[in-house]
């Protein structure tokens, strides 16, 4: 986990965000500190 990465999961856990947009594959093994998983949306979502 990059610096970049640990911002938005921070970012995601303080501002209750439970949704992130991107690219990355490693997105599906990071969790909050709760222990909750983020909602990836990337860009095969987007065209659907």
């Amino acid at each position: 986990m990059d610096f970049a990465d640990v911002s938005l999961v921070s970012l995601s856990e303080i501002y209750g965000i439970k949704d992130i947009l991107t690219l990355g594959s490693d997105f599906l093994f990071y969790k909050t500190k709760k222990g909750k998983a983020l909602n990836i949306i990337n860009s095969e979502m987007i065209k659907s």
